[in-house]
């Protein structure tokens, strides 16, 4: 793998402040998705806005995404939302994040087709046990990813299953009977990418050791080690429950960035069809003004990899549950890569096997698993990438992380 030495130290990443509610926050938005997973997401959104009232929260049901997030950034505004609530699946989650103000506290009521956010914090899908936990108001603090200027949460992939994703993101769009979908709905367009596509191979760069602390040393770290473990902060009472003015601890946290926010935006966000999961690069909260810093001309050293598909995730799992990357902790301020260099169907098909019985796949010759906050992506051939499960475009982009960027009520 060649490597190019640099001189200069790399920039810290900053990190803008959190939105932190009062105890009047008893607003809750609810974003219904229309043609999430399998059916329509009105009856969860009625049986959940009669409870909701039960716990003296206030419910609003939008089902247009710019309508549910302007109104939601309002109530950021005047202290009152105590939370969006997207009824969806992963691709709702992160269009929600894409258009509100970091910080804002967001649940995932899992109506999605993976709904692998919703599976990781083990969301609960009684409408009745979902409320609950909104009035507890357990919060916790989790990375994302930025690409172009697009916020993600779970992952992004280049090369076969993105070629699946847009066909499956085509044929839903373009017939409105078929918007809800399930597993099935992806075996066509996989068999017929299978005939036809070519693996061809992808260059991945990274920088394996960005990472400086709050006091302005170099913290360097090698892929594969750890950071330091810190004591989570305490919750807050506000009388609905310790409610995001401090955080849960996820698994392992580690130290936040120095804060150094920059000013907000202030142009409004363009309509947004309310089918449309991506992120709006028109939005005031869009990645662009989310804080991130990364100078890659100022890195020490970059590592380069070939390989024929690859994932870069910030979670643990992929598709129905496919742990691809089973040591990602999601607010490590670090991605987990898996990459797979060979392009049969045989080879495909092994890859998938060895990573259902637990992830061992991590430890096939022909796979590059590795951890870094930085990567960059680039092919000779087109080659495109999915994000979060919506068609990204083409190749080459530069991904990034952004530590702890997201705050999600959990159970």
């Amino acid at each position: 793998m060649p490597v190019t030495n640099r001189t200069s130290e790399c920039k810290p990443l900053v990190e803008l402040p959190e939105y932190a509610p009062s105890e009047t926050s008893r607003v809750v938005v609810i974003c219904k998705n229309p043609i999430a997973g399998r059916r329509p997401a009105a009856k969860p959104a009625e049986k959940l806005s009669e409870c909701l009232a039960h716990f003296k929260l206030v419910p609003r049901e939008f089902g247009n995404l710019k309508e549910a997030t302007d109104f939601a950034s309002e109530c950021v505004g005047r202290g009152e939302l105590r939370a969006v609530v997207g009824i969806g699946g992963d691709g709702t989650a992160s269009a929600i994040v894409n258009n509100t103000p970091p910080g804002t506290p967001l649940a995932i009521f899992p109506a999605g087709t993976a709904n692998l956010l919703a599976r990781q914090f083990h969301y609960p899908r009684k409408p009745s046990a979902f409320a609950a936990m909104l009035a507890r108001g357990r919060c916790a603090r989790i990375d994302a990813g930025k690409v172009d200027d697009r916020l993600f949460l779970n992952m992004l992939s280049c090369g076969l299953d993105a070629v699946v994703t847009r066909r499956v993101h085509e044929l839903r769009h373009s017939n409105p009977s078929k918007g809800h979908i399930n597993y099935r709905t992806y075996l066509r367009p996989l068999v017929e990418a299978l005939k036809t596509y070519s693996f061809p191979p992808v260059r991945i760069a990274f920088c394996p050791d960005c990472q400086e602390d709050n006091s302005g040393q170099s913290n360097r770290l090698a892929c594969g080690e750890k950071s330091p473990r810190i004591q989570p902060e305490k919750g807050i009472s506000n009388g609905l429950g310790p409610y995001c003015r401090g955080t849960q601890e996820i698994e392992t946290s580690r130290k936040a960035p120095a804060e150094n926010p920059p000013s907000a935006g202030s142009s409004c966000a363009d309509q947004i069809p309310p089918d449309d999961h991506g992120g709006n690069p028109n939005s005031e909260f869009s990645a662009s003004s989310h804080g991130l810093v990364h100078d890659t001309a100022a890195c020490r050293e970059l590592v380069e990899v070939s390989v024929r598909w690859g994932f870069i995730f910030n979670l643990k799992k992929y598709a129905w549950g496919l742990p691809l990357a089973p040591t990602a902790v999601v607010d490590d301020g670090w991605f987990e890569f898996c990459g797979f260099q060979k392009s049969s169907i045989w080879s495909a098909l092994n890859y998938v096997l060895t990573a259902q019985l637990g992830g061992i796949h991590r430890f096939l010759p022909s796979c590059v698993y590795l951890r870094a906050r930085w990567f960059r992506l680039s092919a000779e051939e087109p080659v495109e990438y999915q994000v979060d499960g919506d068609p990204g475009g083409f190749l080459p982009v530069e991904v990034e992380v952004v530590p702890r960027r997201v705050t999600l009520i959990v159970p």
